[in-house]
This record gives C-alpha cells, structure tokens and sequence, in this order.
C-alpha cells in the first residue's frame, strides 16, 4: 500500500511540474502537449476563400530555445500559417477531438524564436456548424500546443 501510495505521490508531483492536468479536451495523442511557457490565443476570424474562415491567433513562445512547427512560411504581414493543426469542439459538455486528415504538400518544419509575437493562420472550416467552444492544437517538432477555448458560435455566419 505504501509503494502505491508513493508512486501516486510521484505521478501527481510530476504532473504539477510540467503543467499537465487530467484535462486533455478530448485529443487522443497528447504525447508532446505542452499547456504552460506560451500564449496562444485566439484573436479574431476574417473570411477566405479557400478555408470558409481563416483564424488569428496570438502566439509568443517563452522558452529559452527556438522551436519548429509545421507551415507554410510567413507572409507579407509577418503572419505565419501553421499546418498539420489538431480541433476540438465542445459539444453535449465535453470535448471531442475532431478528426482531420492532410496531404501535407509543401508543408515545412519552420523555427519560431522565443520571446517574440508571431500571428498564426490556422483555418476554422470544422467549427461552421457545432459546438459552442472550440481548442486548436499546433504540432511541431517534439512539441504540441494547444489554443485556450474559443467561442465557435460567430463563426456559423456566412464567410
């Protein structure tokens, strides 16, 4: 019962440091999810052409090392569109992780340096008709994070 009780102790003390709590929002693999040392916020959600909508996001990464996503590159404005993203929707309260598949043509392995404020581009197609909340996960390099929820009911509007 003791060895029990201290391995709980050591899980609970781990899980403390690296900031996982038991709340995944519904994402199957969250191997690499990192939820502290990064803000990444939804801002705003502007039409397009080819995604239904197009998502802002504000990101700063605050780790004392670059890390690499998955994108496209940075356009004109300095924005950076992101590729392989995870979503989730809250919907019947709880989260469902939403599934997605890509091709993954030209996407590249893009350095983020810390300490800065990058705009993300990431398409918001799957929120047009469910749920009230709505998380994106970004996969990188040895790396995932996850947006903070976000209210998808503006989003059903016309593009």
């Amino acid at each position: 019962m003791k060895d029990h009780l201290a391995i709980v102790c050591l899980i609970l003390a781990l899980a403390c440091q690296t900031g996982f709590s038991s709340e995944d929002y519904g994402f199957a693999d969250t191997s690499h999810l990192q939820k502290k040392g990064y803000v990444l916020e939804f801002v705003s959600a502007l039409p397009d052409k080819n995604h239904w909508k197009m998502g802002q996001f504000r990101f700063k990464w605050n780790g004392n090392k670059p890390i690499k996503l998955w994108g496209f590159g940075f356009q004109k404005d300095g924005s950076f569109r992101v590729r392989f993203e995870g979503f989730s929707r809250f919907t019947n309260d709880e989260w469902k992780e939403v599934p997605v598949g890509y091709c993954g043509t030209g996407a590249e392995m893009f350095t983020l340096q810390p300490d800065r404020d990058y705009t993300l581009l990431i398409p918001l197609w799957l929120f047009q008709t469910e749920g009230d909340k709505g998380i994106v996960k970004i996969d990188g390099e040895n790396i995932s994070l996850i947006s903070g929820p976000f209210d998808t009911t503006a989003l059903r509007n016309k593009r």
